[in-house]
């Protein structure tokens, strides 16, 4: 184990025992006992779908550079990829890698059949990059849209959740500006795809193939379908968010939940999990613990969402043994 890795892991840890440390664990054994289970099945369903949406997105980002494969091997992947999250130490980051390797040995490509390998793990990371990317963006776009939601529909409520929460407002008021600055990710989106374009010149099998590359790129990243795949797979992990607060009795709003998601799912982007969790957790706790919840609800309520990407890791785990057994 690297020296980056060891700190990762150390620092997820610490971060664990940390929240365990100022939480009440009887209450948290407490809470787990009262869920409600068909209410965190739902959850779980709406989870699924939502990683199935995403995997569509990986799909086209991934065929605009090229990288060719069956649907069904996208799905796979991006399932796998969930199961990685869970076994390997970094969170998110693990699984991402496991996409990037796996697509890029799978060497089903429009392009010149004798590239250099670095050059397809070039291309599968840079289509694993901009899905991270898309989906960021779109929960943003989510966010901001819930809040005017949350003013424009319920202006009782709002008013008076204004009037409860007067510093948490300022302070949701830079959060939601920061979100605003973030939905210009598209910049960034363009500025990878002309740095990936520039490395890959250097390679003069790829010279005919950099501007077309980099036109699709942009071309399927703005395009109707990807948006519309992009947002609804944000606003079914967030409703399932939602949902696995109230399978523990909280009752928060849910317009309020869709808008705290976006810096929820940022600090579980944080490379320092363990087993998928620990920054999430902490990110709940930040965004939540203003709205005068209990500290422990809020932690289970994470710690439950997290599980539903648990469960579908093992379901894909099965799945695959099954399928090796049967090849056997």
């Amino acid at each position: 184990m690297n020296l980056k890795k060891f700190l990762r892991l150390a620092f997820g840890t610490v971060l664990l025992f940390f929240m365990f440390s100022q939480l009440d664990t009887d209450l948290l054994v407490q809470i787990l006992f009262n869920m409600n289970g068909l209410t965190f099945l739902v959850a779980v369903i709406f989870c699924g779908v939502a990683n199935f949406l995403c995997a569509l997105r990986w799909e086209s980002l991934s065929r605009a550079v090229g990288l060719n494969a069956l649907k069904k091997f996208f799905v796979a992947v991006y399932f796998e990829s969930i199961a990685a999250n869970c076994v390997l130490p970094g969170g998110i980051l693990g699984g991402d890698i496991w996409r990037t390797v796996r697509l890029a040995k799978k060497k089903k490509c429009r392009i010149d059949p004798r590239p250099y390998k670095i050059q397809f793990l070039r291309l599968s990371g840079l289509s694993v990059l901009l899905d991270r990317i898309h989906g960021f963006w779109s929960l943003c776009i989510m966010g901001i849209s819930c809040f005017l939601m949350f003013f424009l529909f319920m202006p009782e409520t709002s008013t008076k959740f204004g009037n409860e929460h007067t510093s948490y407002f300022n302070q949701l008021f830079v959060y939601l500006m920061i979100l605003v600055l973030i939905i210009f990710l598209p910049i960034l989106v363009k500025l990878s795809i002309l740095f990936t374009q520039i490395n890959l010149m250097k390679m003069k099998v790829f010279i005919e193939l950099t501007n077309k590359t980099a036109k699709n790129l942009w071309r399927v990243s703005n395009s109707k379908k990807i948006i519309v795949i992009s947002l609804s797979s944000q606003i079914l992990f967030g409703l399932s968010f939602w949902i696995c607060l109230h399978s523990i009795g909280v009752n928060l709003n849910i317009f309020l939940t869709l808008v705290l998601v976006p810096g929820i799912f940022l600090f579980a982007s944080i490379p320092i999990a363990i087993a998928g969790f620990g920054p999430r957790e902490a990110g709940s706790l930040i965004f939540l613990m203003p709205l005068s919840l209990n500290s422990e609800h809020i932690f289970i309520s994470s710690v439950l969402f997290g599980l539903t990407s648990t469960i579908l890791g093992v379901i894909t785990l099965l799945i695959s043994l099954t399928n090796n057994l049967k090849k056997d």
